[in-house]
This record gives C-alpha cells, sequence and structure tokens, in this order.
C-alpha cells in the first residue's frame, strides 16, 4: 500500500526565500538521485511560496506566508518509506541539512480527506 507524508521546511532566521529555495531543491535534488529513491519514491513535489499576493491577501485579513516550503512525497509503500529514510546515504544527507540550520524541519505520514 502506497503511502504519503508531508515534509515542512522551514526557513532559518538571516536566510533570503531564494537562498532557502536553492538549499531545500538541492536537498531534494540529491536524495532523489540517491539508487534507493527510484525504488522508493513514486512522486515527489515542492511547494513553493510565490508571494504574488501576499498584500492582498494580508488586506484582507488572511496572513502572509511565513519562510518554508512543503514538501509532498508518495513512496511505494510503509516498508519503502521506512528503508528511504533509514538507508544511511539518506541519515548522512539529513544530518547536513540539519547541521547547516534547517533543525526546524520536520516530516509526517498523512491520510487525504477530499471536500470537493
Amino acid at each position: 500500500m502506497s503511502v504519503r507524508t508531508v515534509g515542512i521546511a522551514r526557513a532559518p532566521a538571516g536566510l533570503s526565500p531564494a537562498e532557502f529555495n536553492a538549499r531545500v531543491q538541492g536537498v531534494a535534488d540529491t536524495l532523489l538521485a540517491l539508487p534507493i529513491a527510484s525504488s522508493a519514491i513514486t512522486k515527489h513535489e515542492l511547494l513553493v511560496p510565490n508571494h504574488d499576493l501576499d498584500a492582498k491577501l494580508q488586506g484582507l485579513g488572511v496572513g502572509a506566508a511565513a519562510g518554508g516550503i512543503i514538501v509532498i512525497t508518495h513512496y511505494a509503500s510503509q516498508e519503502k518509506l521506512l528503508e528511504f529514510v533509514a538507508d544511511a546515504a539518506v541519515q548522512k544527507i539529513i544530518a547536513e541539512a540539519k547541521a547547516q540550520g534547517d533543525a526546524d524541519s520536520f516530516l509526517f505520514t498523512v491520510d487525504t480527506v477530499t471536500k470537493k
């Protein structure tokens, strides 16, 4: 049975949105290039704020996006997700990202509830 995860990558203080976007995309590219990714991951998406409507939305009482990126990953199965995350190369990349200030980021599995 396939499984999806949602990751919230929070931008460290002092890092511009462009720099953070490049960093997150670089980590994603590195992870997806690993041999284990081809059998574990079936789809990977980064949802990057574009800030196009921030001022208008704020004027309507809706807050602007804080510095962060949402990462949605589909895995072939729960077992493949656990194998991927436990992989030594994946663990090394995650540790390096945390050491660069991405320690506030987190990941969780999700079920989808569609309303419309």
